[in-house]
């Protein structure tokens, strides 16, 4: 099975390409992924051990017999690559040194010594048509136990021989006219087109290759009169009557198979652009069965012209031809150099006059890595840490020379290395593992990538679909939106542009006004979140909605994902999580319970503005299904049925106790994802509400003769492997510490207040937690698992569970004894001695006024959260003043209109 997708997350990264320092580039080039887009299959365990047949010096050598064996060992290739492999496996740098020791290694382990030696490598396109006696090397799919993903890469000249050996029994040929026919030539051309369709149909292959370079030569005919072509393939039967050979050597044959590849990849390619498939071609060294002058790439150049669709990759860096081979790749736009095989069958210096040879003339964007590794696993080892090597010598020193930048070092690097192979051959891994895009500081391309991906999806899924609620939660909790139409959507993507607000937007109130200390001037952009985007459910609307981040202006060197203001309220939240994750090891699943009064909206005699909000129905009571409660049952099942649909199934619900009260539990999720499914939630209730005629108010106590709603927030401390941690404790002793705080953000306005009583079920009146004890603000509900109950729907939620979280990781880091003992009783019931021995010393705030004055004064609680505090506080001050210029508390003008708004 392939790795999982974080399998990369110690590589070296880099913040930002702007700041980028040669350090980093070194780096980099050390600890940067590969795609090897050329190799082959190793043996299988049996035969991984040395063998007579393929001599160890294979390693760094073409060569054969003697020339091999006895010869090639005093090569600086082959010195060097001893002295690398004595490293690799701790022993003496001698040949027979290093042969016994890696035959011990595979003797050990096998499986272990393969991956050590492959380690590093990302992907690897798989040429699997070498000869080899069957069962000799590893089919190309079992390599995905060694590297992360394996494709093949189809030899042509094979699937014609295996075609032609199944359509001719020599032994049964009695007549020379049996098979002179053209119609056996039409039918063997005809098996080969669709055997080479259905291949490139395939979703495992992803290029095919041709040996004509072996075979004859690489002046391949663009094309070929067709009474030539039949004479050609009659000549060539008349040949193998006379002596059977299982390889295809005549000019005219191998150039037709060539040609034959080359139209259906055209055929492809206009079809569908992103459907091409590159054709690799050897090229330059191989063994003596080559004709070293017919291997120069530049006869290739009438073909390349003749197919422009055609996307050509020239392998093994056409040594000696590297200039003639840069060449095409730099003058034509469907070739591409392969940097392989050179690694490491050349000295080190020849590998570096390689490398300067491509660079002289090649687009960086069209060099690709390969290690042509083959039977032995240590072949990859070496190609690449040799690779590696010549690479940093050849880009830090044009970046000491002032030749180019470290950014520019970075960006060839990288493409070389990955990228490059990444888009040539659709392999599309920067979406299974981003962060190999954000490691080398390229965060924002993955976002536009990724998400455009989802988008298009997501829009395939939901065609009716025409514009985007474009979302943003302010200090206020008034959720606000820009509205875009679906192709400006795709262009915000695509571009990597968001919609802007202005900066003051941070200090608005709910009559857009502004708080004191608004900013006057800038904007932020919002940054869609799109994996949040999601229909707008009961409402009759072609639309979509879609949470974001605050980010600031777009900068277009910038590439690292930043979101963002500090004082984005979503951000917040996830900066809490991560520091929790990143600092403890704790991640937090939370889920809210959300308490809805159903009430009968009343309006003035020109019908454009509420009078007042009567109760649905007073026969109510909580858990039962009275006939009132009967005649609404119709309106609560069509909700839970949404949500469902919506993808926010329900364990449960039921009637809460005030008149027209209901409770609809969440699920839980991480936070964040709790968070946005929360006000989804919200807004489908509100939605199917007004279809009924109703309205569905958060108000904290619609009712002074009945309970009032929260928003309960559940939440469950985790640490590694999902058990609880053992200071639990600590976590809990924050919280309460900071508690009278994290109000200013839970109970929001005045009227919440009127929650903060005893007797109702609310979270009582003093600073304390107890096991299932409902008359506590935070009740233990089970091991790490807790509710908060002095929370209602009014806040915004971003902020309340970041204050939450913030005031947990204050008393991790400082390790807080949790001084306030398991409350089992309603503590405004109980002397104050009971009290004390508690550990109950505070009561909860009564009024705003007092927990926005706790959050002031709350140094540390200001440090985790950063500016937002203030902003934050400027803002409540301001709706305060505001509100009460609207009336007093029990003024029911005022009344009127906070339950219009929530």
């Amino acid at each position: 099975m392939p790795p999982p997708a974080d399998l990369y997350t110690s590589i070296h990264h880099i913040p930002s390409l702007k700041d980028a320092k040669p350090e980093d580039l070194r780096q980099l080039i050390k600890s940067f992924p590969v795609i090897d887009n050329h190799a082959h299959n190793l043996f299988v365990e049996q035969y991984a051990s040395i063998q007579a047949e393929y001599p160890f010096e294979l390693i760094t050598s073409e060569a054969a017999g003697v020339a091999l064996t006895e010869d090639s060992p005093s090569t600086l290739a082959h010195i060097r690559a001893i002295e690398q492999l004595s490293r690799l496996l701790d022993c003496r740098p001698t040949t027979s040194d290093v042969r016994k020791a890696r035959d011990t290694e595979v003797g050990r382990c096998y499986e272990a010594f393969t991956k050590k030696c492959l380690k590093g490598i990302h992907v690897i396109l798989m040429d699997d048509g070498l000869s080899v006696p069957p069962g000799y090397v590893q089919p190309f799919k079992e390599h995905e136990n060694f590297v992360p993903h394996v494709y093949r890469i189809v030899r042509i000249e094979k699937v014609a021989e295996e075609l032609l050996a199944a359509s001719i029994d020599w032994t049964g040929i009695s007549k020379e006219e049996d098979i002179l026919q053209e119609r056996f030539f039409s039918i063997f051309k005809q098996k080969f087109r669709q055997a080479i369709s259905e291949l490139a149909d395939d979703p495992q292959v992803r290029g095919f290759k041709s040996v004509i370079c072996y075979r004859t030569g690489l002046d391949i005919e663009p094309t070929i009169e067709p009474p030539l072509l039949e004479d050609a393939w009659h000549r060539f039967l008349r040949t193998l009557l006379r002596v059977p050979v299982s390889r295809i050597e005549f000019k005219e044959i191998n150039d037709e198979l060539v040609r034959i590849v080359c139209e259906i990849l055209t055929v492809r390619a206009e079809e569908n652009a992103d459907g091409k498939l590159p054709f690799q071609f050897h090229t330059g060294l191989g063994d003596t069965d080559i004709n070293l002058l017919k291997s120069n790439p530049a006869h290739m150049q009438p073909l390349i012209e003749a197919y422009p669709e055609v996307n050509f990759v020239l392998l093994h860096s056409a040594y000696p031809y590297t200039r003639d081979a840069g060449y095409l790749a730099a003058h034509y736009p469907n070739v591409y150099l392969d940097i392989g095989e050179v690694f490491p069958i050349l000295s080190m210096d020849g590998q570096e006059s390689v490398l300067r040879e491509a660079l002289e003339l090649v687009p960086t964007c069209k060099i690709l890595w390969s290690t042509d590794g083959r039977y032995y696993p240590e072949t990859y080892w070496l190609a690449n840490i040799q690779f590696r090597q010549v690479l940093e010598k050849a880009v830090m020193g044009n970046i000491y020379k002032g030749v180019t930048s470290v950014k520019q070092g970075i960006d060839a690097v990288v493409n070389i290395l990955f990228w490059n192979s990444n888009k040539l051959y659709r392999l599309e891994e920067e979406k299974r593992y981003p962060e190999l895009l954000r490691a080398c500081g390229r965060g924002t391309e993955f976002r536009a990538i990724r998400d455009l991906g989802i988008w298009d999806e997501f829009h395939q899924k939901y065609p009716d679909i025409k514009y985007v609620w474009v979302q943003f939660l302010d200090y206020t909790a008034t959720m606000r939106q820009h509205m875009v139409p679906v192709a400006q959507y795709r262009e915000h993507i695509r571009k990597r542009s968001s919609p802007t607000v202005p900066l003051a937007i941070k200090g608005l109130i709910q009559n857009d006004h502004l708080s004191l200390n608004a900013p006057s001037m800038g904007q932020f952009s919002l940054i869609s979140d799109v994996s949040t985007l999601t229909p707008n459910y009961g409402i009759s609307s072609p639309s979509a909605t879609v949470q974001t981040w605050w980010g600031r202006d777009s900068d277009p060197e910038e590439t690292t994902f930043r979101p963002i203001l500090q004082g984005c309220p979503r951000w917040a939240l996830f900066k809490q999580v991560n520091n929790l994750k990143e600092d403890f090891d704790v991640e937090i699943l939370m889920g809210f319970e959300i308490e809805i009064v159903f009430m009968k909206p009343v309006l003035n005699e020109a019908k454009n503005d509420f009078v007042r909000f009567e109760p649905l129905h007073m026969v109510h009571s909580w858990s039962n299904m009275t006939t009132q409660q009967l005649d609404v049952l119709p309106m609560i099942e069509e909700i839970v049925d949404t949500l469902n649909e919506a993808g926010i199934p329900l364990s449960h619900f039921h009637a809460e106790s005030a008149p027209g009260q209901w409770e609809f539990p969440l699920p839980c999720y991480p936070p964040l994802k709790a968070v946005d499914t929360l006000y989804r939630a919200r807004d489908i209730i509100r939605n199917i509400a007004k279809k009924h005629g109703l309205r569905a108010t958060l108000y904290p106590r619609p009712f002074n003769n009945a309970c009032g709603s929260a928003s309960h927030a559940h939440f469950s401390i985790n640490g590694p492997g999902a058990t609880i941690p053992a200071n639990e404790d600590a976590f809990l002793a924050g919280v309460l510490k900071h508690l009278s705080s994290i109000m200013a953000f839970t109970l929001p306005i005045e009227e919440s207040y009127a929650r903060v009583m005893a007797g109702i079920w609310a979270g009582g009146v003093y600073v304390t937690w107890g096991t299932q004890n409902k008359e506590v603000p935070l009740r233990k509900c089970g091991k790490g698992h807790w509710e908060l109950k002095a929370v209602d729907g009014i806040g915004n939620m971003y902020l309340s569970m970041a204050a939450l979280l913030a005031a947990g990781y204050d008393g991790l880091q400082k390790i807080l004894p949790l001084r306030e003992k398991d409350c089992p009783f309603d503590a405004s019931k109980i002397g104050e001695k009971e009290r004390a021995e508690l550990g109950i010393t505070a009561m909860l705030p009564n009024t705003l006024e007092k927990s926005l004055g706790a959050l002031e004064k709350d140094t540390e609680l200001k440090k985790w959260l950063g500016p937002v505090v203030e902003c934050y506080v400027g803002v409540k001050k301001a709706e305060m003043e505001m509100l009460r210029e609207l009336g007093g508390l029990e003024d029911e003008q005022r009344r009127v209109w906070l339950m219009s708004r929530y």
